[in-house]
């Protein structure tokens, strides 16, 4: 395109603000660009998407950059910046060719140029995404999702637009994980759950508008959530306490408690410290969800802090074995309780905690709120095993005999 002689404009400003006028229901607002310029006397603007919001008070409006003390922020003020050079680029280029550079001659230039960079590319922008996040996410949840990243290249042949995920296109996947990788019916619900976690993440930062998942219904098979009584939690409490307990098994045990009284997972019990505890109150941002949870401390948690420890520290030992360790380690403990009748993982610690916690009466909405749930949904699998558990209890007024009525004779 030629510069058009009848058309005058003024020098193309571009820069970096929040958009602090529109704000999102996690308190966030949009980091955009703005190019601005005068044409014939009247002001453009044009306005792209960073693909970053962040709350007001990150935000340095001097330096228009998120600021440096807030996780993440290098990484992002970095991508932020590589927009701002690019757009540069293409006004410098159009400058030196004698063109118009107007904010819309640039930004179509960068939108087409764009339709085949990462911007549209869901592999591209998941593989981002997980690296910038990867401190968020416990190394096996971490390595879970670039699996599942993994399979997906595989399948696309390292090519997936947003556009192209479509119900049939989720068909088509979930017919290649159940026939092809030999998947069992809640691994491939795992699996295409996590497209779906990205395409959601990809719409907040604004990135496409297709969301494939609205009338697709995702297959998934019900799962006996072994747990403990709380009689079996005690029991195991008491192992614990016995001087005899070997030190393997006392380790593992001082861990598995707490989450039976907590209900966080093992990846976050590790990262409990002094820090965490604000008003008699566990909070911390979950390392799987970056969910925050508060959980009130009660007294068999309590119990199991050791506030006299230099530092930080409220462990005298760090759980060091791998997950099958810990799973035999719970297993023998078991056994030493005379429990032979369950076989139990560390995650049995959460499914108890959480029916537990139903049966003696604490509302689900709490429940679901400890546990970090986004969705209570999620929670309501829990309140069935306990309807189920009631149920199964009340049979048992079947088994005591009635007494019959009497015929009474009158006279």
């Amino acid at each position: 395109m030629r510069k058009d002689k009848s058309k005058k404009t003024t020098n193309t400003s571009i820069r970096v603000y929040l958009n602090k006028s529109k704000i999102t229901k996690d308190g966030t607002s949009n980091i955009n660009i703005e190019l601005s310029a005068s044409i014939n006397s009247v002001q453009v603007k044009k306005r792209i998407f960073t693909g970053y919001n962040v709350k007001h008070e990150v935000w340095d409006n001097e330096n228009a950059r998120i600021k440096t003390n807030i996780r993440g922020a290098e990484s992002a003020n970095h991508q932020i910046n590589s927009i701002v050079n690019k757009l540069r680029s293409i006004k410098l280029d159009l400058e030196y060719k004698g063109e118009d550079s107007t904010p819309e001659a640039i930004l179509d230039i960068y939108n087409n140029s764009g339709k085949n960079n990462d911007k549209y590319d869901f592999l591209a922008f998941t593989e981002s995404e997980l690296k910038q996040t990867s401190k968020d996410y416990s190394d096996s949840y971490y390595n879970d999702m670039n699996n599942n990243l993994a399979i997906l290249k595989e399948f696309t042949k390292n090519k997936l637009l947003f556009e192209d995920i479509t119900p049939l296109f989720l068909d088509r996947f979930r017919y290649y994980l159940e026939h092809t990788k030999k998947n069992k019916i809640n691994s491939i619900y795992q699996k295409i759950n996590f497209i779906r976690k990205f395409v959601n993440k990809a719409i907040v930062h604004g990135l496409t508008q297709n969301y494939p998942f609205k009338d697709y219904k995702l297959k998934s098979e019900k799962v006996d959530k072994e747990y403990l009584e709380l009689k079996e939690v005690h029991a195991l409490h008491e192992l614990y306490l016995n001087d005899k307990t070997p030190l393997r098994i006392k380790t593992t045990l001082h861990y598995f408690l707490l989450s039976c009284y907590t209900g966080l997972r093992l990846s976050d019990i590790k990262r409990v410290d002094k820090g965490c505890i604000i008003n008699n109150t566990i909070v911390m941002k979950t390392q799987k969800t970056g969910t925050i949870v508060k959980i009130p401390i009660s007294e068999a948690t309590l119990s199991l802090l050791d506030f006299d420890l230099e530092g930080l520290k409220l462990f005298e030992k760090t759980i060091k074995q791998s997950k099958s360790r810990i799973t035999k380690d719970l297993n023998d403990a078991l056994e030493m309780i005379k429990l032979k009748s369950k076989k139990i993982t560390f995650h049995c610690s959460r499914h108890s905690f959480a029916i537990n916690s139903l049966i003696l009466g604490i509302p689900i909405e709490v429940v679901s709120k400890i546990l970090g749930h986004a969705d209570l949904t999620t929670t309501q699998i829990y309140a069935k095993v306990v309807d189920e558990l009631k149920n199964s209890e009340m049979e048992k007024w079947n088994k005591i005999s009635v007494p019959k009525k009497k015929t009474i004779e009158l006279e």
